[in-house]
């Protein structure tokens, strides 16, 4: 933050040269102070937008995997699937499974 390694007070002095004035050379020292802060910065932000383009591909990696699996569920909800399962009423008894016998219609 702003309070962290006298960053604020480096930001106030400039302000207070910049208001009210202040030598050549202080002003000079404040620029090489405030461009060796811009330049670590510089590099934190350079490492920082590495690191999220690295997490963002590998967590769209990952989502384009869900959504491929959340389509693939709403297509075969709406598809007519295959049917693997026996059919109600079939031919066979279910305690024994032997054909059904038929019974004779009135």
């Amino acid at each position: 933050g702003l309070g962290e390694d006298g960053l604020q007070q480096d930001l106030d002095f400039a302000q207070g040269c910049i208001e009210t004035g202040c030598a050549v050379d202080t002003v000079q020292d404040v620029l090489t102070r405030l461009e060796r802060r811009r330049a670590v910065l510089a590099l934190e932000v350079t490492k920082i937008e590495d690191v999220m383009v690295v997490l963002a591909r590998e967590n769209l990696g990952g989502d384009r995997n869900l959504v491929a699996q959340a389509m693939e569920a709403a297509v075969s909800i709406f598809s007519k699937a295959d049917d693997d399962y026996p059919g109600v009423g079939n031919s066979t008894n279910a305690w024994t499974l032997d054909p059904i016998k038929e019974q004779p219609k009135y």
